[in-house]
């Protein structure tokens, strides 16, 4: 599960269930919960670090999730679902990776910053190794701007079994944080 607030104090968590996507949303501090369906697209990643994502991108809710037909490894790709009524309905999926199947490693992270756009961030199998790529929407997910490379691991693969994290500062400065692999040393890198 993961978990959201947003500035009303309303928290969601997002989990998956099977190959359902679902936001659970507390009106009363986490006392009570009322859960509702986001979607589903196919098979779900979950597990291991896997399964939707979560955040409050100015008036909206956003859930990504990595989805496939098959599923297990042999595709998948990056959808985001929205919500601009705290969580009631749902709209979407729109798939946010440009290259069909490149995020079926499953490994994932969101964030949303205080201008309401929000960011993902995964890792990638479009060329040989996974690499770290992300995407933007500046309209609390509706639309994404195209995916860019954020990192290419000079030994052709950063860590392939951590997710990356992605955080937005207060003065609006991203920051994306993924495990690398460099000459055998699987440290931590930030850009």
């Amino acid at each position: 599960p993961q978990v959201a607030v947003d500035a009303r104090g309303r928290i969601y968590v997002a989990f998956g269930v099977g190959n359902a996507i679902r936001c659970a949303r507390s009106d009363d501090g986490g006392r009570t919960f009322a859960v509702a369906t986001v979607g589903e697209a196919g098979t779900l990643a979950l597990g291991m670090r896997r399964g939707p994502r979560i955040a409050v991108a100015g008036e909206s809710v956003v859930v990504t999730a990595i989805v496939g037909r098959e599923g297990k490894g042999r595709d998948g790709d990056l959808f985001a679902w929205r919500s601009t009524d705290a969580g009631s309905s749902w709209r979407g999926p729109v798939r946010v990776n440009s290259v069909e199947g490149s995020a079926r490693e499953g490994l994932h992270g969101m964030t949303a910053g205080p201008d309401g756009s929000a960011f993902c961030v995964w890792l990638d199998l479009r060329e040989k190794g996974a690499q770290v790529y992300g995407a933007r929407s500046r309209d609390g997910g509706a639309t994404w701007e195209p995916d860019r490379l954020i990192y290419q691991a000079p030994g052709g693969t950063v860590c392939q079994c951590c997710h990356p994290s992605a955080a937005v500062g207060p003065n609006g400065e991203l920051a994306v944080m993924w495990r690398n692999v460099i000459d055998g040393s699987r440290d931590m890198h930030l850009a």
